[in-house]
């Protein structure tokens, strides 16, 4: 039995008995889950050791030309969430053959180069990520339980010479206007009892950080199951 055991676990060894698909060669991915926990990340700190929420910028690296960027084209338009993201390429095939990197200056592949928009959803939840951006959890319907959830990102700003600053700081400050300026959710704030509807304009983006299988943007109970976001956001409407 130890012998068979023994040939059992060598074999595997040879041919990589992984649960999941080995990553592609040219992939770059942490080893480590892309999870996020209900608290979310940590914030930055000012000099006091106080969340630094008047930090505006984006800090983040992976794919950082992408996730402040915005793509030249027309935005589609989608009565719904679900008729949106049932066109979506599936995650499987994305990862596999998309070619995506995180390098920070990684161009968007053929399948993001899209802008969208969604004519009504809801926001469930938000929080404001430690690289600037703000994570929201948007739905099909006002009930936590509805059929479709969604990552929609409003990025934290670039550089002032970029020609989308403009653009990206109006978003950033539409959103903090509507939260009178009490934007600093470093937790997850959830809106059960009282969804916010919304009209979203942002341009395509898949997040290959969170590529199979680790598909778990958002705060427990409101786990999205796709990497594909908008990214950045570029334009909301409150309904």
């Amino acid at each position: 039995m130890k012998q068979l055991l023994f040939g059992v676990a060598f074999l595997c060894g040879l041919a990589s008995c992984d649960e999941h698909p080995r990553k592609p060669e040219n992939r770059v991915v942490p080893e480590t889950t892309a999870n996020e926990s209900e608290e979310g990340d940590k914030s930055r700190k000012n000099k006091n050791g106080e969340t630094d929420c008047n930090d505006a910028s984006f800090s983040g690296v992976n794919r950082g030309n992408c996730k402040t960027s915005i793509v030249k084209s027309r935005p589609e338009q989608f009565g719904t969430l679900e008729e949106f993201m049932s066109g979506l390429p599936d995650d499987d095939v994305m990862w596999s053959e998309a070619g995506i990197s995180t390098d920070e200056n990684d161009k968007r592949s053929s399948e993001e180069m899209r802008n969208i928009t969604i004519a009504q959803c809801w926001i469930l939840a938000i929080k404001r990520n430690n690289d600037g951006d703000y994570h929201i959890i948007i739905g099909s319907g006002p009930d936590p339980k509805c059929d479709a959830l969604f990552n929609i990102e409003v990025s934290g700003l670039p550089e002032s010479s970029s020609p989308d600053y403009a653009a990206l700081k109006k978003v950033r400050d539409d959103l903090e206007n509507y939260f009178s300026g009490d934007c600093c959710f470093t937790r997850y704030k959830k809106f059960y009892k009282n969804p916010i509807a919304v009209r979203v304009t942002g341009s395509l983006f898949y997040d290959i950080e969170h590529a199979p299988p680790h598909l778990n943007i958002g705060p427990t109970g409101l786990k999205t199951t796709t990497a594909w976001e908008l990214h950045p956001v570029t334009a909301i409407t409150f309904l």
